[in-house]
């Protein structure tokens, strides 16, 4: 537990050290998104960022993105993985979980799995000129987990530390800001180009999905 707990700084410090950080640069936007990227700072790969407004409160928008404790309350409404699983809910604060996702690249590249520690922290500002009154965030990365060692069903993919942050407008609290950090390595041997064209799409669904879940939810 206690090595847990050091890991869960560390990935929040590199974290916040990203979302402090300048010097961006400007892909596309998908479907309302905005992304940026840069070179990752811990393999030969990209640090993407991923941001947009959503027009729901941000504790209906976070609730739905903290990993929950069943496999069910996930799939229902995440249609971009195959599989989640709550695998040992460490405190209310940390907890390992394992994700597969699904092929992409129209199967070019086959499924991942990912097991990861995930870190939950909410941070109050009151400071009057700050645009946010409140920030939450859902921190990972991946780990070694030994009741879950690799297999050879799935490919295993890493997760560098990772954060998604859900701010809540101090001016208008029905609006929230969604920002992703996502910096993973997929494994296997597939050329850069073809996960560089699959993983941004692929987040973007994952936010079309909270998206309609929280819609769901207040309707």
């Amino acid at each position: 537990m206690s090595s847990y707990n050091v890991q869960a700084k560390q990935i929040e410090s590199e974290v916040l050290r990203y979302h402090n950080q300048v010097g961006w640069t400007a892909m596309r936007s998908i479907r309302g998104v905005s992304i940026w990227y840069k070179k990752s700072p811990h393999f030969a790969g990209t640090l993407y960022k991923f941001e947009c407004d959503i027009d729901m409160p941000d504790h209906i928008v976070y609730n739905i993105m903290k990993p929950p404790a069943t496999t069910e309350e996930r799939l229902t409404w995440d249609k971009s993985i195959k599989h989640y699983q709550c695998l040992e809910k460490l405190s209310d604060e940390l907890m390992i979980g394992l994700i597969i996702t699904h092929s992409a690249a129209a199967g070019l590249i086959s499924a991942r799995e990912f097991v990861d520690l995930y870190i939950f922290k909410e941070y109050m500002s009151s400071s009057l000129t700050d645009d946010f009154d409140k920030v939450s965030w859902i921190y990972s990365e991946s780990v070694d987990y030994p009741s879950r060692p690799p297999t050879n069903a799935y490919v295993r993919g890493r997760n560098y530390p990772n954060g998604y942050a859900v701010s809540r407008y101090r001016k208008n609290p029905d609006k929230c800001k969604l920002t992703l950090y996502l910096n993973l390595d997929i494994g296997g041997m597939i050329p850069r180009y073809l996960v560089e064209s699959a993983v941004p799409g692929e987040q973007v669904t994952y936010i079309e999905s909270i998206k309609d879940r929280a819609a769901n939810i207040r309707s």
